[in-house]
């Protein structure tokens, strides 16, 4: 059974609540944020992470994703969150 699983208390309820990790402290959470780095910049046509990627890690969502905007000449934050989440069907820039 994976920890998402386990944790989840609808398929799990003996758990009363949940606690997440996203520093590291707990658990090596660097390598799945630098695979959704990976999948962002990807849905922007980059291919993969840069050797000169930013470090993000523990910067926090919007410092974080700011930093990747400006690496990769992506525009602003808002500007790139609309054309990664343009519903269905409309036409990305």
């Amino acid at each position: 059974m994976s920890i998402m699983a386990i944790m989840n208390p609808m398929t799990n309820p003996r758990f009363p609540a949940a606690f997440f990790d996203l520093d590291g402290t707990l658990i090596d959470t660097g390598p799945p944020h630098r695979e959704a780095e990976r999948a962002t910049v990807q849905a922007f046509g980059i291919v993969d992470l840069a050797d000169d990627h930013p470090v993000t890690f523990g910067q926090g969502v919007i410092p974080g994703a700011q930093m990747v905007a400006d690496h990769y000449n992506l525009g602003g934050v808002e500007e790139g969150a609309g054309r990664v989440f343009a519903p269905v069907g409309a036409n990305r820039c």
